[in-house]
């Protein structure tokens, strides 16, 4: 008959590994913007590389889910960009993508929305010397 181990033997040192990569991993398929959550998530194909688009009239953010060996920035700023277009419906903001090797944003001009005014926001005013 086996004796029941004591919880004292589980050290937390030993599961503090998969612990960790349990917490890491689950944030690996969450958006980043707070405003698109639920609602369609359609995966578009775009220059050999897929996407999973979320956006709303105003917003979008396309993941890049295919596995690729770090693809160049541009060029897959050019692919996120037409699977964003394929997938709202809605053109792009000129100047407005923005993003790395597996995530972009950017606002969107879609038909029958009013245009989009994108104001700069300062973060950090530095003071001016006085005359």
């Amino acid at each position: 008959m086996r004796r029941p181990v004591p919880f004292a033997s589980f050290s937390l040192p030993r599961l503090a590994g998969p612990l960790l990569a349990m917490v890491v991993l689950a944030g690996c398929a969450t958006q980043s913007l707070p405003l698109l959550h639920g609602g369609k998530v359609p995966r578009v194909s775009a220059g050999g590389s897929e996407f999973v688009v979320r956006y709303t009239a105003t917003r979008a953010e396309a993941t890049r889910v295919s596995p690729e060996s770090r693809p160049r920035r541009m060029v897959m700023l050019a692919r996120a960009l037409e699977a964003i277009e394929t997938a709202s419906g809605c053109r792009v903001l000129p100047g407005t993508l923005y993003g790395d090797w597996s995530l972009a944003e950017a606002y969107l001009d879609c038909p029958g929305t009013a245009p989009q005014v994108i104001r700069p926001v300062l973060t950090h005013r530095p003071p001016i010397a006085p005359g």
